[in-house]
């Protein structure tokens, strides 16, 4: 029975102007660098400034979980009461949080370290096939060990048709069909050959590769996906008739078709074995990435397993991954199937995946593409932020803090917001080099680094209305929070202890900023307009002779712009553009909000019949090449919206109706329509 139709889509360039929520202000040059044992204890001072917080948009500080809320894809809709002691009394600020916000701000005008950033750590991103011409997929091909030197051969790679999950069989051209074992010993899925056997990951093979291949039907034309598929599989060592391969075993997610066996080909020349290596190092990131629950919450956990088929030995597909468990088996087999990026390959840099479409690394570490920015690792070399509120180093080299922040309690009660579903908010993409690289280079490029350090956009507006966070339905991807109004005030402290007076002196100005126009963003939501609080100075007493704290206040008034530029570890650049995004009413009258895609008004009534992902957030990344301007740009304002349109009625795609004639979609949330034939050229 036919099923209803789905309406493909194209994306058209909009007018709209809107402002991105986020911004970047550089990495300066050098780091101004101080060995804390020159400091003299004569020079120093101490005592505590005594600080207000009002907050002007409502404010998440999230506390406990209330309950969670199951949802139909079986994850959890959290709802989280706002923060406080023992579950009870006024709600507070924790000063870790005060203090964290005002370590980022004084890192940025001071050009400091980024603290939190391993200088050995790698960006990781994707393959790009879904536009214009940085769209490729990557290519096959074999690591192998020969001579205690590793080599890497071209391959030709041959699907394996998985049953239960590929491609329909047309008028009697039907493909071989393999099936999938999990080994529990192992933890490692295999492939069973005709013969019944497991065959592994990077396992030696005999194959014919004899079945039908099939063919892509797309908006721009027909090309050849696949030329040939596997119809006979065995060990190496079976005396078979047949080709030497690899087996290659991916992620095997619900909607995967096929797997692969490698045909090696010829010596892939021209990278040194240095380069190699690095490669390989950088694929092992990855995959150590893919192994962390930490990072990787689809990552299998046998403990909570509860789907397992025992008396069939097949696990369900649930879409969890298992993080390439052969890998390490194979790589000490000396032969590791892998992919590469041949573009990269062709620019002596040797770039590697797991998968055509994968995760890949790239080949410069943090510390390359930070400008030697990563946290600092001794006393004798520390950046000014770390001088002042501490570091943990190696080699007994720690630095304790000067500063000691208390939590913030409340001094002016305007009560709070229950049940406030907020909208989604959107992953950090350092992948879109357009917004996270400077000038959108490649991070393996000689001389790219890193934007900078990222700051939201104030929205003024959140004050008054309500819809710019909330959202409607609740998933997994938002949240329901208790919100602190606007208007509540809190009282905190920060004690200081045996600093300069130009340390001090930065110090406030970080607290309470130029103006009573410019402003902090705390805790959760700040891309939804959330979280803009204002700090004031009230009281700085110092200590008086190391005995007590006097009562009377010093240097309480505003520490000016203009006054700290003469400090020698300030970065006047970082400061402008720093004074630019803190600014409350800089973009009060834009539109501020993530990018995304629409439905242009005459096909609105088209909707539900759109493919699933159609109106996802990503696809504005996908079709969208322009850079994010610069934060002090007159065009910080004018990032174009990406909407879409429906296709005619001759380019849907009809569900096949019977076995003779008739389509059916097989997009699965793709937004390039296609349609796939076999060799013989039935459609299927």
């Amino acid at each position: 029975m036919e099923r209803g139709i789905r309406q493909m889509a194209k994306y058209i360039k909009g007018k709209t102007e809107f402002v991105n929520p986020y911004n970047f202000i550089p990495v300066g040059g050098p780091i101004s660098k101080t060995d804390i044992s020159d400091m003299k204890d004569e020079d120093l001072i101490s005592g505590e400034l005594v600080c207000r917080v009002t907050v002007k948009t409502p404010l998440a500080i999230p506390g406990d979980v209330e309950k969670r809320e199951e949802q139909k894809n079986q994850k959890d809709h959290n709802v989280y009461k706002a923060f406080r002691y023992m579950d009870s009394g006024n709600v507070v600020i924790p000063g870790s949080t005060i203090r964290g916000m005002i370590r980022s701000e004084y890192e940025t005008i001071t050009n400091s370290c980024f603290r939190t950033t391993n200088g050995d750590e790698y960006l990781t991103s994707r393959a790009n096939v879904s536009n214009g011409a940085r769209s490729r997929a990557f290519k096959p091909a074999l690591l192998i060990k020969e001579n205690n030197q590793w080599e890497l051969y071209e391959a030709e790679r041959i699907p394996l048709v998985m049953n239960g999950i590929g491609y329909k069989d047309i008028n009697g051209n039907s493909y071989v069909r393999f099936e999938y074992g999990y080994d529990e010993e192992r933890k490692e899925f295999y492939v069973k050959d005709q013969n019944n056997e497991p065959l592994y990951y990077g396992d030696k093979v005999i194959f014919n590769g004899g079945g039908p291949g099939h063919e892509k039907i797309t908006k721009k034309g027909t090309f050849t996906a696949w030329k040939n598929s596997v119809n006979k599989l065995y060990k190496a060592d079976e005396n078979a008739d047949g080709k030497l391969g690899y087996l290659y075993i991916g992620e095997p997610i619900s909607s995967k078709h096929a797997e692969s066996v490698f045909k090696k080909g010829d010596e892939l020349k021209g990278v040194k074995e240095k380069e190699i290596l690095k490669a390989i190092h950088s694929l092992e990131t990855v995959i150590r990435m893919y192994r962390d629950k930490a990072i990787n919450r689809n990552l299998y956990d046998s403990a909570k397993d509860k789907n397992q088929d025992e008396k069939n030995n097949k696990k369900r597909f649930k879409n969890e991954h298992y993080g390439y468990p052969g890998y390490d088996r194979a790589k000490r087999n000396n032969i590791i199937p892998v992919w590469y990026d041949d573009v990269s390959y062709a620019n002596k840099k040797l770039v590697l995946s797991m998968a055509s479409i994968g995760r890949f690394s790239y080949l410069k570490n943090m510390s390359e593409i930070t400008k030697e920015h990563t946290g600092c690792n001794s006393r004798k070399e520390l950046c000014p932020a770390c001088a002042l509120f501490g570091m943990i180093g190696k080699n007994e080299e720690s630095k304790g803090s000067n500063l000691r922040f208390t939590d913030a309690f409340l001094c002016k009660d305007e009560g709070t917001t229950k049940n406030v579903l907020l909208k989604e908010l959107g992953a950090p993409r350092p992948s879109y080099l357009q917004f996270y690289s400077e000038g959108g280079k490649s991070y393996n490029e000689k001389d790219a680094v890193i934007r900078g350090r990222k700051y939201y956009w104030h929205i003024p507006k959140a004050a008054e209305n309500a819809e710019i966070y909330k959202d409607k339905t609740a998933t997994n991807r938002n949240s329901t929070m208790e919100l602190i109004n606007t208007g509540n005030e809190f009282q905190f402290s920060v004690y200081y202890d045996s600093i300069t007076e130009d340390q001090l002196r930065v110090l406030k100005y970080v607290l309470s900023l130029e103006d009573d126009k410019h402003m902090h963003k705390l805790g959760h939501g700040k891309p939804l307009g959330l979280g803009s609080v204002k700090i004031q100075i009230l009281d700085d007493r110092r200590k008086v002779n190391d005995l007590n704290m006097d009562n009377y206040c010093i240097n309480k008034q505003r520490i000016d712009n203009n006054s700290i530029k003469d400090i020698k570890f300030i970065d006047t650049k970082a400061l402008e553009k720093f004074n630019t995004i803190t600014n409350f009413d800089e973009v009060r009258n834009m539109e501020v909000r993530y990018p995304f895609v629409s439905i242009i008004q005459e096909y609105s009534r088209e909707k539900d019949n759109l493919k699933e992902n159609v109106l996802a957030s990503h696809q504005w990344f996908s079709h969208n090449e322009d850079k994010l301007p610069d934060i002090t740009s007159n065009k910080k304002k004018t990032l174009n919206q990406y909407e879409v349109c429906e296709i005619t009625d001759k380019d849907k795609v009809k569900k096949k109706n019977d076995n003779k004639n008739g389509y059916w979609d097989n997009n699965r949330g793709n937004s390039n329509a296609s349609r796939v034939k076999n060799k013989n050229g039935h459609r299927y």
